[in-house]
């Protein structure tokens, strides 16, 4: 499970006659690798992995039961179940960029 934090305050809102409103993007808070542990705590977990740049939140593995208390606690934005990803092979690659091959542009900073 990953869980985030936020409010949902954060979240777009609706003006007049049902139009999107635009609001000035709020601050998220953000928890220490401390605030997050204490977090999972509560709901008896332990985290795994600790995210704070792309988002602020950490990942650990809780029962069905766990996630839905630890979704409705205060600073919780999200409680997200992994998705397993097949991987893309490497055996085949495609050279999108064009940098291999003998006329990649490898190739050409060579001569």
């Amino acid at each position: 499970m990953a869980v985030t934090s936020g409010s949902p305050r954060d979240a777009p809102g609706q003006g007049r006659a049902g139009k999107r409103e635009i609001r000035p993007r709020q601050a998220l808070p953000v928890l220490s690798e401390e605030q997050q542990a204490d977090a999972a705590a509560r709901v008896g977990a332990k985290p795994l992995k600790h995210y704070a740049v792309g988002l602020n939140g950490f990942a650990t593995s809780l029962t069905p039961d766990q996630a839905r208390t630890l979704q409705r606690a205060p600073g919780v934005l999200s409680v997200t179940k992994d998705q397993p990803r097949k991987l893309a092979s490497n055996k085949n690659p495609v050279d999108f960029l064009k940098l291999s091959g003998s006329s990649g542009v490898w190739a050409a900073l060579r001569r």
